[in-house]
């Protein structure tokens, strides 16, 4: 019996040592992995974009394909069960040590306790392999300026002032042509999964100008926890390790057309949020459905309006009192919604991390790119005299 007994002890040791030899394989593996596919990104002309519109593609709509089957955010059950499994496992491990202690057996519990942290930053390098290959590889991609025959330069402020009096014009007869709540407050759209179908067809109108749009991706999906993420001011994210566009669909309406865009831009390959910023506006104009297209001349206007107020504070008021009654109603609703988000510890902590985030993958203005898709929308309207809008 005792040496069966010893005969097992010697097979879990033998167990131990490969997982354990599996782990320092893996993290010398993907870490020095993610190294070079981040150097060749940034120090290789040409080899992000190579990889952004060649490898890219199957590999995202390969995975988008297999999370589109589910109904429900893969990836708000995946970030639920770690919210609860990781600091249950945490104090499992410490449980366990503290009774080795206690037991003077200090050698084997500080042995495997250094081996689950080797599988832990083995798990860490390899998702950081992954986040390379989903996205971090894109955010080095060459300018969508570049390649889409939209050239950006210096604007005056006469321009910035034009470019908002033109999406004013057309956010004033799209507000004049939505459905009102009680309140007055514009219906963009009533059911969901409605808006999703039509976001598809306009993303197939505007693959006809800028093809980068095309390809077979599934829908952004609405969260279900749409209420945390108003807590933490998001309106959508992007989750890569999924292929995932999810919508906060909790926020009002006037966000949520252009948010689906948004997010499915990102889908599409391109991470910069300035870029993705713009083909969200520009996919939703490219609809049929006069609520997507309000939507995204709202989020226009909104952006070049806060240009014009850095350079000329006079024209932004004058702007401002040129919106109609329904435009009115529509931005004091959306500033009382957020409103009650604002200055919290969580959407403070959400901004912190989300600035750190956009600057770690080269994006040197962090959140503040958000408001640089005024220079493409100035570079669409010199190029085509207008932005086309119907007003």
């Amino acid at each position: 019996m005792k040496a069966i007994c010893k005969g097992k002890a010697v097979v879990r040791t033998v167990k131990k040592q490969k997982k354990n030899t599996f782990g320092f394989l893996w993290l010398f593996v993907t870490l020095p992995l993610s190294g070079l596919l981040i150097l060749a990104a940034r120090k290789w002309p040409g080899f992000a974009q190579w990889y952004a519109v060649t490898v890219y593609p199957v590999l995202a709509q390969a995975v988008n394909r297999v999370t589109g089957l589910a109904p429900f955010s893969v990836m708000e059950v995946v970030c639920t069960s770690l919210l609860i499994v990781v600091p249950v496992l945490v104090v499992v491990r410490i449980i366990r040590l503290i009774k080795a202690l206690r037991q003077k057996t200090s050698g084997p519990a500080l042995r495997t306790l250094g081996a689950a942290a080797l599988r832990w930053l083995a798990g860490a390098s390899c998702l950081l392999s992954v986040f390379c290959l989903f996205a971090g590889i894109n955010y080095y991609r060459d300018d969508f300026a570049a390649v889409s025959g939209l050239p950006v330069q210096k604007s005056t402020t006469a321009e910035v002032q034009a470019l908002c009096e033109e999406l004013a014009g057309a956010a004033n007869t799209l507000a004049a042509a939505q459905l009102r709540d009680g309140e007055g407050v514009a219906i963009l759209y009533r059911d969901y999964r409605t808006l999703a179908a039509d976001m598809d067809a306009a993303y197939g109108a505007a693959a006809q100008r800028f093809p980068c749009l095309g390809g077979s991706y599934g829908r952004a999906k609405a969260m279900y926890g749409s209420g945390f993420m108003s807590r933490l001011e998001l309106t959508g994210v992007f989750f890569p390790f999924t292929m995932e566009s999810n919508v906060n669909v909790a926020a009002p309406q006037f966000y949520t057309p252009y948010t689906v865009a948004h997010e499915l831009t990102h889908l599409r390959g391109f991470m910069r949020e300035d870029e993705a910023n713009y083909l969200g506006y520009y996919v939703c104009q490219c609809s049929e459905d006069t609520g997507i297209r309000y939507s995204g001349v709202m989020m226009a206007l909104i952006h070049a309006g806060n240009a014009l107020a850095k350079t000329d504070r006079q024209a932004y008021a004058a702007l401002c009192q040129s919106y109609c009654e329904q435009l009115r109603a529509d931005l004091e609703q959306n500033n009382r919604y957020w409103e009650q988000y604002e200055d919290t510890p969580l959407a403070e902590a959400a901004e912190r991390n989300n600035n750190a985030y956009l600057k770690a993958n080269g994006q040197q203005d962090g959140t503040a790119s958000y408001g640089r898709m005024v220079d493409l929308l100035l570079a669409q309207r010199r190029a085509d005299g207008s932005l086309g809008l119907e007003e």
